[in-house]
């Protein structure tokens, strides 16, 4: 990572044709897309978001509200734009990648070429859950291991849960107190994940992405449950090459597309 850089260049290439801006989910970190770096394609840049409180960022204190993101990301994503520029988040980071992508559009002018939103309802569904980042530490650990996702050593570890937890509280402040304001729609061409076992995203909220978009969008089911990126990687980073290698090579969609696609990834 560059100094006072809060991407990590996954895969640096000054030559890419386009690059690929990542966001991880709650609890994670940047190096959980370090893992793509052998499977991208060659003229993708990845770039991935480094949240402060973890990674190289350790010792900064963690955001608690999306606003503190949007602020840096305000800041730090302007030298990042003489290239087409595209998006990809995961659970908690896909509001992070639809909130950039608003700002890229109304104060930079700039139309992401693609928005990838992967496994959380769509920005305009309040919040109606309970809220985890208000629970005491026995609690939060037990939902913990309800969500799946955290090793079970990782639970039983009273050091690192001394780490991890105001991490974990943390990202789920920024998702449960999240406030969505209607808003002109995105012009970005889309796609939309989903895990075929996923339980805390179903069809109907995933879908729900579509009204805040006026471009193309597909959807796609994939074998597995939250955490596919990890058990299906290689069949989600090879939709993302396809879907970039199609705007690369100067293929274009009309800007609205009266039918949105479904389809599912199988094994």
């Amino acid at each position: 990572m560059k100094a006072n850089s809060c991407f990590r260049n996954i895969s640096l290439n000054p030559s890419a044709q386009i690059r690929l801006l990542c966001f991880p989910y709650a609890g994670s970190s940047s190096s959980i897309f370090d893992s793509w770096r052998d499977q991208i394609d060659s003229h993708i840049e990845l770039l991935a978001y480094e949240l402060p409180g973890r990674g190289s960022r350790f010792c900064e204190p963690a955001f608690y509200s999306l606003e503190h993101i949007l602020e840096e990301l305000t800041f730090e994503v302007e030298k990042y734009l003489d290239k087409p520029i595209a998006l990809f988040g995961h659970s908690n980071g896909s509001l992070i990648a639809y909130e950039l992508a608003y700002i890229l559009q109304t104060r930079f002018n700039k139309v992401c070429d693609h928005v990838f939103l992967s496994a959380r309802k769509s920005a305009s569904i309040a919040h109606k859950g309970k809220h985890l980042h208000s629970l005491n530490d026995e609690s939060l650990i037990s939902e913990l291991r309800t969500l799946g996702g955290t090793p079970e050593e990782v639970l039983n570890n009273a050091d690192l849960l001394s780490i991890i937890l105001p991490i974990i509280r943390a990202d789920f402040s920024i998702s449960e107190t999240y406030c969505f304001k209607n808003r002109l729609e995105l012009h970005s061409n889309y796609s939309l994940f989903r895990g075929s076992e996923d339980h805390h995203v179903n069809i109907e909220q995933l879908i729900r992405w579509r009204e805040l978009f006026s471009g193309f969008g597909q959807e796609y089911v994939f074998p597995g449950d939250h955490f596919f990126i990890h058990s299906h990687q290689h069949q989600l980073v090879n939709k993302i090459n396809e879907s970039l290698t199609t705007m690369v090579n100067g293929f274009s969609i009309p800007s609205r597309y009266a039918e949105v696609c479904f389809k599912e990834v199988i094994n």
